[in-house]
C-alpha cells in the first residue's frame, strides 16, 4: 500500500531480529501463534488477547502512555 515505506520496515525487522528484542512471529495464522506461545503480551485492542483469554494463558497487558 504504501511502498515507500517498505525499506523502513525491513530495517527495523532486521534490527528486531538480529539484536533478539523478541520472536518475529511469520506463522500465517493467527490460532496457530496463540497454539504455540506461552502468553500473550502487547496492547489491550488487540484481538489476539480475546483468542489467550479463551485459552487462560498468561496475559500481560502493556501501558503504552509510559
Amino acid at each position: 500500500m504504501r511502498p515507500y515505506l517498505l525499506q523502513g520496515y525491513e530495517d527495523l525487522e532486521k534490527y528486531f531480529v538480529d539484536e533478539k528484542l523478541g520472536i518475529f512471529d511469520t506463522t500465517h495464522d493467527v490460532n496457530v501463534s496463540v497454539a504455540i506461545s506461552d502468553s500473550y503480551i502487547g496492547e489491550d485492542s488487540s484481538s489476539v488477547v480475546h483468542l489467550f483469554g479463551v485459552t487462560g494463558k498468561p496475559i500481560f497487558i502493556k501501558n503504552m502512555q509510559i
